[in-house]
């Protein structure tokens, strides 16, 4: 249960802040690079989560991984991505910003295209450096998008499941159980009037947030 929030005290605001980041890079360069960026950068989310979990839990193999291969040329120890508690726990947050902040990503792309250049020109005029048009200008005028994305970013992770259910099964013991997860394996136990209610309190959780 504790995972769920862990994930989404993580996730949320490192989807904001990288996705935030990434547009604003693409932003700045030129038209036939930014179309190749956001190729890279989006197609991880059109791809189904189980398929690329999957290849991905063998990555993070501890014996026979290719990211241990390289920490390994590094000079760096073996980690056991999938089976500490602790690390475990990274793991599924470093495959879900990989899978997911493209999509953060692109709105905030769009958002940025719809500012207007006059509202710069004028910033320029009034002797505001890059910081400050940042500030005043970009921000300002992104706030619905950071606010949808943060709204959207918490249901999503509230609601938890394709990640730790094929990464690591909600282990190492119940390090990376989310809410969903654990409806879920209650279902399977034919605890119905249990997951039922969980069912519901997940439920009433994402409505608030959603009519927030």
């Amino acid at each position: 249960m504790m995972s769920s929030l862990k994930l989404l005290l993580v996730l949320v605001p490192a989807h904001v802040i990288l996705g935030l980041a990434l547009a604003c890079l693409v932003h700045r360069t030129g038209k036939k690079m930014s179309t190749a960026y956001r190729i890279i950068l989006y197609i991880p989310t059109i791809m189904t989560t189980v398929s690329v979990a999957t290849a991905w839990s063998y990555l993070y193999d501890t014996d026979f991984g290719v990211i241990n291969y390289f920490l390994e040329k590094l000079g760096i120890d073996k980690i056991p991505w999938l089976n500490s508690s602790v690390w475990a726990f990274w793991a599924i947050v470093i495959f879900s910003i990989w899978k997911f902040v493209g999509t953060p990503f692109l709105y905030y792309y769009i958002g940025l295209q719809n500012i207007p250049t006059s509202l710069y020109e004028a910033a320029e005029i009034d002797g505001a450096n890059r910081r400050q048009k940042f500030r005043y200008v970009t921000l300002p005028m992104l706030t619905p998008t950071i606010f949808m994305v943060v709204v959207l970013s918490m249901i999503s992770y509230i609601q938890c499941f394709d990640e730790p259910y094929v990464l690591t099964q909600g282990g190492p013991g119940i390090s990376t159980t989310t809410v969903s997860l654990y409806i879920y394996r209650n279902f399977q136990a034919q605890n119905i009037s249990y997951a039922s209610i969980l069912s519901v309190f997940l439920f009433v959780i994402i409505m608030i947030v959603t009519i927030i």
